[in-house]
């Protein structure tokens, strides 16, 4: 007797996690997370070297400098980092220009 043939089974075809739009930064060294974006504002937190947070926004301070407002992979608080700190990857033309908050005053 010769078996009949069996019917092919269906399989699910794979679907790719999609991939995030949001640019991540990486630490390029240990660097302060402030406040605001300048040395003048409160350090809040550390960017430890390798450490990886989502580039939400972005400005340029009054000394011509760009600063990433993050928000943390992980563990840490969200803030602002100086761009030369971070190695970017991803589009960074979608991540918004951000008015800084204003600025500290300083104490007497």
């Amino acid at each position: 007797v010769t078996p009949s043939p069996t019917a092919p089974v269906a399989t699910a075809t794979p679907t790719l996690a999609p991939t995030s739009e949001i640019p991540i930064g990486t630490a390029a060294y240990n660097a302060n997370v402030r406040s605001g974006p300048g040395v003048e504002y409160e350090s809040v937190d550390g960017f430890y070297q390798g450490q990886t947070a989502e580039l939400i926004g972005r400005t340029v301070n009054a000394l011509g400098e760009t600063w990433w407002l993050l928000r943390r992979i992980g563990s840490g608080l969200n803030g602002w980092v100086w761009d030369e700190a971070i190695v970017v990857s991803g589009d960074v033309s979608g991540v918004p220009n951000l008015e800084p908050p204003a600025s500290p005053t300083p104490t007497p």
